[in-house]
């Protein structure tokens, strides 16, 4: 029996004393996607503000590979020592839970801080569709053709939340991306899509798309003047993209903590509150807690339309 309470005093001891020295080398954020990417960019927008206030290089490092899966089985395995983070759209990698069966699940990371949110948005052809009443009414006379862009996405859900709050029947055309589902839209070869807020935003300003419906609980930074699904009478739930940096399970609270300081203090930074404005960012930040929160609230949600996920 003493000797089991040594060997947990030592433990204990030399995990305190580890993480008081954290950090002593460079911190890695890594990304599950290609440089440019969204999630990418959004990486290396936050990383010199974090790496500002956490007093240590970040540097980012790209690991492609079914929808981020790649990129978390990599820091689920990773040392739990605060050196490797994973920097991710969080709803679009519980949302791989369901699709793509990894050994991980999110919930038990270990949850850093979340910092910005992404609405989507139902578009239409300005040509064709003038206002929801119009798309609302043809949706209820004929199967309509909608933009899928990529599987397991968040702007995948919110469609098909969509579809199935309206009692609609869809045909799901599948794209490799928002770009190219906006594209079919913008040429009439569909009749709508679901998206991210700030994808459709050029071609909404440019005339060819409409905006009819954002899908989020408060008024959009990138459309304001678009209604709510509530306020147009609809309850149905909505999941907004949350973005997130997560370390490996059983990473030190010691060392959780001064990586969340540091991101508190990185989004609260004048100039990266700036950059975030030049591209219609709506940071929303969420400590180490109420970020866990966040996760299960939206893994609940995710779990009642997995079965709509999985058609």
């Amino acid at each position: 029996m003493r000797r089991l309470i040594f060997f947990l005093l030592i433990l204990f001891v030399a995990e305190t004393g580890f993480a008081k020295g954290f950090p002593e080398k460079p911190v890695k954020f890594i990304v599950g996607f290609s440089a440019g990417a969204g999630i990418d960019l959004e990486a290396r927008g936050i990383a010199p503000f974090v790496q500002k206030n956490l007093g240590t290089q970040v540097i980012i490092e790209n690991v492609p590979g079914a929808n981020a899966k790649v990129a978390l089985t990599k820091v689920w395995k990773a040392k739990p020592d605060g050196y490797t983070v994973m920097i991710h759209t969080t709803t679009m990698s519980l949302i791989g839970q369901y699709m793509l069966n990894p050994e991980y699940r999110i919930p038990d990371f270990a949850h850093i801080f979340s910092w910005s949110i992404t609405n989507q948005v139902l578009v239409v052809n300005s040509e064709v569709f003038k206002n929801f009443q119009d798309f609302l009414r043809e949706a209820k006379k004929r199967v309509l053709s909608a933009g899928l862009p990529g599987l397991g996405t968040a702007s995948h859900l919110s469609g098909l939340m969509l579809a199935d709050g309206l009692g609609i029947k869809v045909n799901w055309v599948p794209f490799d991306g928002s770009g190219d589902a906006l594209t079919a839209l913008a040429g009439k070869h569909i009749d709508f899509a679901s998206v991210a807020t700030t994808s459709a935003l050029p071609l909404v300003k440019a005339g060819k798309l409409n905006a009819l419906i954002v899908l989020a609980n408060e008024k959009d930074i990138v459309f304001p003047q678009v209604p709510l699904a509530k306020e147009l009478g609809y309850d149905f739930p909505v999941i907004p993209m949350l973005r997130g940096a997560d370390a490996p399970p059983q990473t030190p609270k010691e060392i959780i903590k001064k990586l969340e300081d540091a991101f508190a203090k990185a989004v609260k930074e004048p100039e990266y509150i700036k950059w975030a404005q030049q591209r219609m960012m709506k940071i929303a930040p969420l400590g180490s807690s109420a970020y866990g929160e966040a996760i299960i609230k939206q893994q609940r949600e995710i779990e009642k339309y997995k079965h709509i996920l999985m058609r």
